[in-house]
């Protein structure tokens, strides 16, 4: 009896087993197979692509190598999804979008009398130029800010010695902390990403504190310091992010050891370092001083190659892309456009008040400034005016779009103003509470961050767009 129980046993284990294998050898995403699920062969990774404001192209994959249709369907604004089409390649084209309307997309897998359940769907939404998807305020106000290299984090410093990370996609915050550790209170004047996106350099002043700092662009967690003496106003990786320079109010251009925060040299001035910027070979730095001079320094040895004077105060300085020339805007109510190789003039032009912003096009053809209640855009070959616009406030700051094709400025009015450099046109603007005067484009053009001393920080939508969401 417990012969034959044993034997019965150990068929129903080897039955058991041969079942098993059968079932882990089944491809259970074989759409052939009428016992397999139709949620089991569904499309996946559905991506949409916006082409221009009419035509988008989505694509997506099937598991396994087995010959299916795909069947696509569309909402338009939350109605019932319609069939657009039935394709055998894996992407399609929709050619036939309208403006201020929602779609939302789905598709599904198909054989010949069946077919699978359809993906999640993805939402297409139109937005207007200006358009701000998101807002946040930090009660401490904004003092400095820069965009990562990447354009997915922004680095905001207040006037009580705080530094928060946002994030661009959301707005969300990355982290938070007071750079400032004394205790004592701080205002954050200059902040930097290195051009990895893994470091923030930053320079803050306060009541018995001044100092030079990098910590690490993830965490947030301190790298190294430095205590000045003076203010710290400026700060500037180079391209390379091996070497960190700092200016200030001790009259120095001062160049340091990303890795560990030694110093390798140090360049004079007769009075404050306002601005710093490296050219993109990373052998020379140049620096803007109150002492009314522009330098340029070599990068390996501290050498001073040359200097250049205005007559007064040096607010900003800007290359041009290829770094032929440097554009200088004074408190002397000029803007100055100089040779880099021998730091002489080769062109200047005057404004109504004193230079606090300039800025190269991306393309090199133009040349912009910003001062009290104007804007003006040079030809930036010759200094001929393009461009007179009328911003009535004092200007903080002006920059290009990449593509070239749009300004922006902000200023003491609390409005931020985008051009167009087609026409002369006033393309969109926004309000703020108090002084804006911090902005930045996002790499590829699409976005703008603007924030004002209040601490309000907007991300906006710079064109008319499709935004792409995921369900």
């Amino acid at each position: 009896m417990g012969i034959k129980m044993n034997n019965k046993l150990i068929y129903f284990i080897l039955i058991s087993l041969f079942l098993l294998l059968i079932h882990c050898s089944r491809d259970w995403k074989n759409p052939y197979d009428p016992d397999v699920s139709p949620s089991q062969w569904t499309p996946e990774n559905l991506s949409i692509t916006v082409e221009s404001p009419n035509s988008v192209l989505l694509t997506w994959n099937h598991s396994g190598d087995f010959n299916i249709s795909t069947i696509i369907e569309r909402s338009t604004n939350d109605q019932e999804y319609e069939e657009l089409g039935i394709v055998t390649q894996k992407e399609y084209r929709d050619t036939t979008l309208l403006s201020d309307r929602k779609y939302s997309y789905r598709v599904r897998a198909t054989i010949t009398d069946r077919s699978s359940d359809p993906t999640n769907p993805i939402n297409l939404v139109w937005n207007d130029r200006g358009t701000i998807l998101w807002e946040t305020i930090l009660p401490g106000g904004i003092s400095a800010a820069d965009m990562s290299p990447d354009g997915k984090r922004i680095i905001i410093g207040d006037k009580k010695g705080f530094g928060f990370l946002l994030s661009t996609s959301t707005g969300t915050e990355k982290w938070s902390r007071k750079l400032d550790d004394s205790g004592a209170g701080a205002t954050v004047d200059d902040l930097h990403f290195s051009y990895d996106n893994k470091l923030i350099a930053y320079g803050l002043w306060g009541y018995g504190i001044n100092e030079l700092g990098v910590v690490s662009a993830g965490s947030g967690s301190e790298k190294w310091t430095f205590e000045y003496d003076r203010q710290v106003v400026a700060v500037r990786f180079s391209h390379d992010d091996s070497k960190l320079a700092s200016g200030g109010y001790d009259n120095r251009l001062r160049l340091w050891k990303t890795s560990n925060g030694s110093d390798l040299w140090n360049g004079y001035h007769s009075s404050f370092v306002e601005k710093i910027i490296f050219s993109n070979s990373d052998a020379e730095v140049y620096s803007a001083s109150w002492d009314h001079s522009i330098k340029k320094f070599s990068v390996s040895d501290g050498n001073e190659l040359w200097s250049a004077e205005h007559s007064g105060e040096v607010w900003d300085i800007a290359l041009s892309p290829d770094e032929t020339k440097i554009v200088s805007g004074s408190s002397d109510k000029t803007i100055r456009v100089s040779n880099t190789s021998t730091g002489t003039e080769i062109w200047s032009q005057g404004c109504t008040n004193m230079v606090m912003s300039v800025d190269f096009s991306p393309d090199g053809s133009m040349v912009a400034c910003g001062c009290t209640d104007e804007v003006k855009v040079w030809n930036g070959l010759d200094g001929t005016l393009i461009y007179d616009f009328n911003h009535p406030s004092f200007i903080y700051n002006v920059e290009f779009s990449p593509d070239s094709e749009l300004m922006a400025s902000c200023g003491r009015d609390g409005v931020l103003r985008i051009w167009d450099l087609d026409d002369g046109d006033e393309y969109w603007q926004s309000s703020f509470v108090e002084d804006a005067e911090f902005l930045e484009f996002s790499v590829d053009g699409q976005y703008i961050f603007c924030g004002d001393r209040s601490g309000i920080v907007r991300y906006f939508l710079v064109n008319d767009s499709w935004i792409v969401l995921d369900e």
